[in-house]
């Protein structure tokens, strides 16, 4: 008998520790953001604030674990929404799913409760890729917000060896490529180190955080991320190298020592994660973002890593990398009037709006506009 149950405290968390690592790693989907690992430290995190907040959706057949969702509440004013449990930090939306499980039986056990809720204005499940358990879990029944996001990503598998990989990359961009290592090379000693732990892995996270936190406010840019004064708690949590059953890498390129492109990620199931990256702005003309990812993909062959996830958005730099791209989609269920207001108005029009008329004004406005609302998050 199918039994869906709600963890709503770090106690009840602290149980599933067991049964839940033995479901992911039965996994071979994209659920890194839903391991416990990374869901334990953000439910630490939250805790230590006094948060109370834990959605934790688990399916049990009898005694065993068959599904997880991790959701939290989020309250803004009078709304409050139910959504992935590491957002605004997350990068996709899953569920873990045993496989032989009656996946219709679980969608109407999650159907229903989400139906049943109380004190919940809106479901918000956000970055839920076309390829996972979640969107065939859904089989429509929820309604999609917004246009599709290409994620970009890269199976190392369908190749023996980085060189073989290689030969399939346009020529033009090996040709830039190419160039710029070499311009490079006659300014200085270049390298690329690999990272995964100590002293070493703790600075690269501290500067690629304030590398791309200055990237943003160089742009007049924002991110819901780093606009959270949370998320250099979160990311700091990353510095030992490993996170429950995410091993942490970190990737250097220096120039003479000096950190000109740098990035770093985590391993789930054989799947690299890239989490977060920085260029040195004074090298922006060898595109060093670009060049480095390639040290990157080399690194994971060497590392037996099976996939490289670059996730959202699908940039220029990745694209010229990537092997494939998948649709991501947000999907929304209102459950009150006041979340009928926020997916109809909100979302759908005078957000879009106001985007569009931020991303259209010159850097300087942007960044003035953007320095109101963003807390001081240069720190790990």
């Amino acid at each position: 008998m199918y039994t869906l149950t709600i963890a709503e405290t770090l106690t009840d968390l602290e149980a599933l520790s067991e049964p839940w690592a033995h479901l992911e790693r039965s996994m071979s989907t994209r659920a890194a953001f839903q391991s416990y690992g990374l869901v334990i430290e953000m439910a630490r995190l939250l805790e230590s604030q006094g948060n109370d907040c834990f959605h934790v959706i688990t399916v049990f057949d009898g005694k065993d674990l068959i599904a997880v969702l991790p959701l939290r509440r989020v309250t803004f004013g009078f709304l409050t929404l139910l959504t992935g449990f590491a957002e605004p930090f997350q990068q996709y939306s899953e569920i873990l799913l045993t496989g032989d499980c009656d996946h219709k039986r679980v969608r109407q056990l999650l159907l229903d409760h989400f139906s049943s809720l109380k004190g919940i204005d809106c479901l918000v499940l956000e970055k839920v890729r076309a390829d996972s358990l979640l969107e065939a879990c859904l089989d429509g029944a929820l309604p999609r917000r917004g246009e599709a996001q290409d994620a970009p990503c890269l199976d190392l598998r369908d190749w023996q060896n980085f060189d073989t990989y290689y030969k399939t990359v346009k020529s033009k961009t090996r040709k830039n490529l190419r160039n710029a290592r070499n311009r490079l090379d006659r300014d200085g000693a270049l390298n690329h180190q690999v990272i995964s732990g100590g002293d070493a892995l703790e600075a690269l996270i501290t500067r690629t955080f304030g590398g791309r936190l200055d990237w943003l406010d160089r742009s007049g840019l924002t991110s819901r991320a780093f606009s959270d004064d949370r998320f250099a708690d979160f990311v700091g949590r990353f510095s030992s190298g490993q996170l429950g059953t995410l091993d942490v890498l970190g990737f250097s390129m220096t120039l003479d020592d000096v950190p000109i492109a740098e990035q770093w990620g985590f391993v789930h199931n054989g799947i690299y994660y890239a989490f977060i990256s920085a260029m040195n702005s004074d090298y922006a003309e060898y595109s060093p973002g670009r060049l480095h990812l390639g040290d990157v993909i080399r690194s994971c062959y060497e590392h037996d890593v099976g996939e490289v996830e670059l996730m959202i958005p699908s940039l220029p730099y990745k694209m010229s990398w990537a092997s494939s791209v998948v649709k991501v989609h947000d999907y929304i269920m209102p459950l009150t009037p006041l979340g009928q207001f926020y997916y109809k108005i909100w979302l759908n029009s005078l957000r879009p709006r106001l985007k569009s008329i931020l991303q259209s004004l010159p850097p300087g406005p942007r960044r003035l506009i953007m320095s109101l609302r963003r807390p001081d998050n240069r720190k790990t």
